[in-house]
């Protein structure tokens, strides 16, 4: 942990616009210090979900959950094991190998507690609570839904319009499906998506 230094939040999800590590990033900071020390780690799959679903496309989505120990070794034989959960969704046959990437990321940040450069203590913000709000009735509630499956009063993302491939992947997972045919997100959460987001088009 003394010579592991602080890894940032230095790549963007395109489709959600998160900041976010990397499995690279993490791997790139690590395999020379776990080298010089003497420490290597062992992955061993305790348990694996697997679901098949269908894209609103008709294209099929694989979502995978592992149950993952991760076991670390050093030079005298003694060892520590960290037990994590790694989930993935893939429209191909690399679920698996994603849900292990996320699992040994997470496996590797929370055991050495690496730091990223942008996070900020908890502690020193006290937000408030605003008071919830009444709830409307259901005509003005239907209105509404109406209005933002239309897009109305909608302003685009501070990035500009979703590009051609970001609104296949946002139409894709909206209509992806469990096993059972039974769909992952409600009527309600897919009309909650602006009209414009799945259909304007990005300028050249």
């Amino acid at each position: 942990m003394q010579k592991i230094n602080a890894i940032s939040k230095g790549r963007k999800n395109q489709t959600q616009g998160f900041q976010y590590r990397g499995i690279d990033d993490v791997m790139n900071e690590l395999h020379p210090i776990m080298a010089e020390c003497g420490l290597f780690v062992v992955p061993t799959v305790e348990a694996e979900e697997r679901t098949a679903g269908q894209t609103r496309n008709g294209g099929a989505m694989n979502y995978t959950r592992l149950k993952i120990k991760f076991t670390f070794y050093a030079e005298d034989g003694s060892n520590i094991e960290a037990l994590v959960i790694g989930e993935a969704m893939d429209s191909g046959d690399k679920a698996s190998n994603k849900a292990l990437s996320v699992g040994l990321k997470y496996a590797m940040l929370q055991v050495f507690c690496i730091p990223t450069e942008d996070d900020k203590d908890p502690d020193a913000e006290s937000p408030v609570m605003a008071p919830a709000p009444q709830q409307q009735p259901q005509k003005r509630a239907t209105q509404n839904m109406a209005r933002q499956a239309h897009g109305s009063n909608k302003p685009q993302p501070a990035g500009g319009p979703d590009t051609a491939d970001q609104r296949n992947e946002i139409n894709a997972l909206l209509g992806a499906c469990y096993k059972d045919n039974k769909p992952i997100f409600t009527e309600a959460e897919i009309n909650s998506v602006p009209a414009k987001r799945m259909t304007e088009t990005a300028p050249q």
